[in-house]
């Protein structure tokens, strides 16, 4: 099996910052609507939704986004 790649830091704009802030609109359009590859975060994600049509998996565990 392949190494996994590891996202660090991922959506700061200020290296200083102790965290970022993103909408996932923005990543979906940045990535062309395309779902990422399996990857690891070395940092902690929270994620907040208004509303939501889709699936994140964490840790091979499939949550439905409604």
């Amino acid at each position: 099996m392949s190494e996994l790649k590891t996202y660090t830091h991922v959506n700061r704009t200020d290296e200083n910052a102790m965290f970022g802030i993103s909408r996932m609109v923005d990543i979906y359009e940045k990535r062309g609507g395309a779902a990422d590859e399996p990857h690891r975060h070395d940092f902690f994600t929270v994620l907040f939704t208004k509303s939501a049509n889709g699936k994140h998996i964490i840790d091979f565990c499939e949550y439905e986004l409604t």
